[in-house]
């Protein structure tokens, strides 16, 4: 981290942001666990042809160091990305999709990876103050970054990416606050230990991406899914459960067999995605 985030108060003060932020990102995905999901079947379409023509990359990298990426989405979601890659390339900006589609296996990978693994620790150890996380606290803080069970991954339904943002002329990265993947206090979307310029770099991005469907994890500022906002889920989520807990009402078990592990409410063309979760 910068020296400037880790002196006297401002470290007290970048600690406390950690932690929230974090405790949210673990909050959310626990209220997606117990979401009714419905998988609609439709197909995987390999990006570097929906994207053929635009000025666009593609990460040459091992996902976890060990799998090939799997640049794939759900087919309904092509037009949407390569009109936000287009009006990237409108503006001087290429997109470079890090990653895509991951299988079950790839997504439980991730938690141990040691890139990412290692840098959270570090942070969780910094947010202590230099005492040792407890297994139940890394595991919060693991599943705030990586979709630690399938059954909330959007990378495992095909419904999200993962980008960053490079310069057509110089070839070089917009500054966002951070590469792919930073593990800082600069990781949330809105941190406020990034520079003016990142933080409108970072707007910047969103405000093209969202106008064409694809929004931002709050809490890791290169991913991006489809519809609706992770807020909106949230929201959703907390008035689903508001209505369970009702009298006359109760939370449904989870028998009746494993349900799909493929989520993501997406929208297209005004109208829910068929893959959506059942309101």
């Amino acid at each position: 981290m910068k020296a400037a985030e880790t002196s006297g108060g401002a470290s007290d003060r970048a600690r406390a942001y950690w932690s929230d932020a974090m405790d949210k990102g673990y909050r959310f995905m626990e209220e997606m666990r117990i979401y009714p999901l419905k998988e609609c079947g439709e197909g995987l379409a390999p990006l570097e042809e929906a994207l053929s023509g635009v000025d666009v990359r593609f990460s040459t990298t091992l996902l976890g160091e060990l799998f090939p990426r799997i640049f794939y989405v759900r087919e309904g979601l092509c037009s949407s990305l390569r009109a936000a890659a287009q009006e990237l390339n409108g503006m001087g900006w290429g997109l470079k999709i890090e990653d895509g589609y991951r299988t079950p296996e790839m997504q439980r990978s991730l938690s141990g990876f040691p890139r990412v693994f290692d840098a959270l620790l570090r942070m969780v150890t910094w947010e202590l103050g230099g005492r040792k996380p407890s297994p139940e606290l890394m595991l919060k803080r693991v599943t705030a970054v990586i979709a630690t069970r399938c059954r909330i991954g959007t990378h495992i339904s095909g419904s999200a990416i993962d980008i960053s943002v490079y310069d057509r002329t110089t070839g070089k990265e917009i500054e966002r606050g951070g590469s792919y993947i930073e593990i800082s206090v600069r990781t949330p979307m809105e941190s406020p230990f990034i520079t003016p310029e990142e933080l409108a770099n970072r707007h910047k991005i969103n405000g093209i991406l969202r106008r064409h469907g694809w929004h931002p994890y709050p809490y890791e500022f290169w991913v991006r899914s489809r519809k609706p906002t992770t807020h909106e889920l949230a929201n959703r989520i907390r008035n689903h459960i508001a209505r369970l807990r009702m009298p006359g009402n109760c939370v449904p078990a989870r028998g009746g067999g494993e349900q799909p592990e493929a989520r993501h409410a997406a929208h297209n063309e005004g109208k829910a995605h068929p893959m959506s979760f059942e309101m």
